[in-house]
């Protein structure tokens, strides 16, 4: 990848977890106790994805990366649209608020972060209407928003206060 900064473990772990789409593991170091087993040493969860994909969307295998951490794919069953996956992410217990991913790499800089710092992903789904990759890519860009959406704050806001209350997200509401 050229031009691609890879700062820490923290940053290649979110972006692997983000564009395969696959769990992520972050670590919450060690067990309160043994006998315990809902406290343990690894969180995997799946990002929750929030926003819009169209009913009976059929969505494309092949996912194109926009971006750093901003992905798509082509819908197969409808003509000309793309769906547009935009990650958000929280730090419970850290600052407040919701971060993109150059956002949480100046933290990691800073030293706000370590790569052992734990925070949680909302997904933010959106269309784009497109008849190729690469105009697909610029609509993307052009869509892309740089203030939170009120459905990202609300689920971040629901993992924190999960995250808090020991409780798991799944149990919280998150919908996946």
């Amino acid at each position: 990848m050229r031009g691609a900064r890879w700062h820490s473990a923290v940053t290649m772990t979110a972006l692997l977890a983000v564009l395969t789409g696959r769990p992520a593991l972050w670590a919450q170091g060690p067990p309160a106790s043994a006998a315990d087993p809902t406290e343990a040493s690894a969180f995997c969860a799946r990002p929750t994805i929030v926003g819009r994909t169209p009913r009976g969307a059929v969505l494309d295998t092949v996912w194109y990366k926009f971006g750093p951490a901003f992905s798509g794919c082509r819908v197969v069953n409808k003509k000309r649209l793309w769906i547009v996956d935009d990650p958000w992410f929280g730090i419970p217990g850290g600052p407040q608020g919701a971060f993109k991913m150059p956002e949480l790499d100046s933290l990691h800089e800073i030293g706000v972060l370590t790569d052992s710092s734990r925070f949680d992903v909302v997904t933010y789904r959106y269309t784009v209407k497109a008849g190729s990759p690469s105009e697909a890519r610029r609509m993307a860009r052009l869509k892309r928003t740089t203030i939170v959406p009120p459905a990202v704050s609300k689920a971040l806001r629901r993992a924190a206060r999960a995250a808090t209350d020991g409780v798991t997200t799944r149990s919280a509401g998150v919908r996946y």
